[in-house]
């Protein structure tokens, strides 16, 4: 799911839970944290896999020996 997408849907949820009072849209806190939690995870998730596929590819090529250096390299480049 792109990135887009999910913030598209996280809208919609939103618009749907909102409660009106008086003249104002409101909308419970726990469900604002619950949702940026979910989102957070799936950004961790992501970039997780990538880091993943990444290091799998350079142990592959090079017999399964890293330096620190090049370890600091790729997870720089694929950082969070």
């Amino acid at each position: 799911m792109s990135d887009f997408n999910y913030r598209k849907k996280l809208e919609e949820y939103l618009k749907r839970n909102c409660e009106q009072h008086r003249k104002n849209q409101l909308i419970d806190g726990h469900y604002i944290l619950r949702l940026l939690l979910e989102y957070y995870q799936y950004k961790k998730g992501e970039a997780f896999g990538q880091l993943t596929k990444a290091f799998a590819k350079y142990a592959k090529e090079f017999n399964n020996h890293m330096t620190f250096e090049v370890y600091l390299k790729i997870y720089d480049y694929n950082s969070f």
